[in-house]
Formats: structure tokens, C-alpha cells, sequence
């Protein structure tokens, strides 16, 4: 189950907002981008510290592969909101049990890192091979993340969201059993490869035959490999999916709590509590 200490934040923050008018203005949050290449995070770290509101101070390192010591995991969970890049070696990082006890949101952008052989989120393998990503086919279409998205019309979906610019691909998906929200598939098809997935409600085992349990707040998001550009490789409604799966996982600190909006406020609601 979530710790205790982000279920009293979210009680405060519910006291608090009860006088914050309706808006969207951007919570400050610390943000570690965990990568094996730094140079590769230049362009995100910019998109996050710029297009999501403009205040959030972001880090990027290379020093999370291999077990996670206790100096380690100290680090990791003194921010707001860890990222692992897809820019990582999965085999490097195979230590389900450490990275899923840790006591911080965690965005994971590493299909292969979901995968029943590593952190064990969804009960599959991952499909090496490059697919079009330029279209998201969209189940859950009332979840925040689609907050802003214009969604198109599909036959076996709640519809298409527009995602990447032209030609644009992701070369690691999977496609099996979870206990948690899948919101995005390549697919016109509810068992399609899986873009994009929300595990923040999994308060158990992430799927049938694990032991593994989140201790905190999950999100997938399949991001390419290599030095991406979230400005120019993502449409609009692709940047406010990401900006929006950034705002979504992300718990902030009671004393940001004059920096929310109400519209945040009922995000962060979903919470579960222990």
C-alpha cells in the first residue's frame, strides 16, 4: 500500500484547496530523470522545465543502475517524481523489488522495465520491433491525462489521440495482463500492444502470479530511445499527454499547496488511501 506520509499530504492538500479557486497553474516540483546517457535528457529536461508550467527544477543522472543501496534509495525519494528514461539499459536496472518498494512516484518510460522478466507491472514480454506511434488508440478517455486532447473516433476504442509528429516510432511495447488502467494501445483493439498505462490505483500485485507491489504512485509512458525532443516530436495533444502524465503522477509537498488549483486538486483525488 502508498505510505502513510503522502496520505496526510493529500489530506492536507484536500483542507487546503478548499478555498483555491478552479484553475491549472503549474505545481514547483524536484524531478530526477534516472538515464544512462545524459545527453539524450537534454531536450526533455528542457520540455519539463519549461512546458509543463515553467518551475520545476530537474535533474537528470546516471547513477541508478545496479542494486539500489540505502544512499541510493535516499536520493531517489527525496524528490517529487522520479523518471526512468528509455534511454536504460533494462538488464542494468533488473531489480524489481528496489524499484517498486520505492516511497516515490515513479514515471517509467522503458516498456522493457514493465515487463513480466524485470519490474513485473504487466504480465508479458516486450516487442522489440519499431512501431508508428504517430496515434494513440485511446481507452479511459475520461482519465486526466486525456485532459485538453482532442480525441478522435475509433470502432473497438474510446478513440484516437494524436501523439507523434510524422514518422514518428517506439521500438518497445507489451501487450499482456495488468491490474493496472491501460489508456493508450497501438491498436484499434482493447489487447493491442500497450502504449500507456496507469498504475497509481494498484494498491496490490500489479497483476495475477506476482508478489510485486507499488509503493507509491506508477505511470507507463512508452517514450523512443536515443536524444528526443518532446517539443518537435510530439504533436500538441502529444505534449499535453506527456505534461499531463508528468502532473498526474507527481505528489507535491504541503507547502506548494498555494501553488495548486482546485482542477489539480481533483487529480490528485484518485489517490488511493492506505
Amino acid at each position: 500500500m502508498f505510505k502513510q506520509s503522502h496520505n496526510r499530504k493529500l489530506a492536507c492538500l484536500t483542507a487546503a484547496c478548499a478555498a483555491i479557486t478552479f484553475g491549472t497553474i503549474a505545481h514547483a516540483a524536484t524531478i530526477l530523470i534516472v538515464t544512462d546517457n545524459t545527453g539524450n535528457e537534454a531536450s526533455y529536461k528542457t520540455f519539463l522545465e519549461s512546458a509543463t508550467g515553467g518551475s520545476h527544477t530537474v535533474t537528470v543522472s546516471t547513477n541508478f543502475s545496479g542494486a539500489l543501496d540505502a544512499t541510493k534509495k535516499a536520493t531517489l525519494t527525496s524528490y517529487d517524481l522520479v523518471i526512468v528514461s528509455r534511454n536504460t539499459n533494462s538488464t542494468n536496472y533488473n531489480h524489481a523489488t528496489d524499484w517498486n518498494s520505492l516511497e516515490v512516484p515513479l514515471l517509467l518510460h522503458n516498456a522493457a522495465l514493465s515487463r513480466s522478466s524485470r519490474w513485473q507491472w504487466v504480465n508479458a514480454d516486450w516487442n522489440s520491433t519499431a512501431t508508428n506511434a504517430e496515434t494513440f488508440y485511446v481507452q479511459q478517455a475520461s482519465h486526466p491525462v486525456y485532459d485538453g486532447v482532442t480525441i478522435g473516433s475509433a470502432t473497438n476504442t474510446d478513440g484516437t489521440a494524436s501523439f507523434m509528429t510524422t514518422g514518428g516510432t517506439v521500438n518497445r511495447q507489451v501487450n499482456g495482463s495488468t491490474n493496472g488502467i491501460v489508456l493508450g494501445r497501438r491498436t484499434d483493439s482493447t489487447t493491442g500492444d500497450i502504449y500507456m498505462a496507469d498504475f497509481t490505483s494498484v494498491d496490490s500485485i500489479f497483476y495475477t502470479g506476482t508478489t510485486q507491489t507499488p509503493a507509491d504512485r506508477r505511470f507507463f509512458l512508452a517514450l523512443p530511445e536515443g536524444a528526443f525532443n518532446p517539443t518537435t516530436g510530439l504533436t500538441s495533444d502529444g505534449q499535453t499527454i506527456l505534461a499531463n502524465a508528468v502532473a498526474y503522477t507527481v505528489i507535491p509537498e504541503p507547502g506548494s499547496l498555494a501553488l495548486l488549483g482546485l482542477g489539480s486538486l481533483m487529480i490528485l483525488g484518485r489517490r488511493r488511501t492506505a
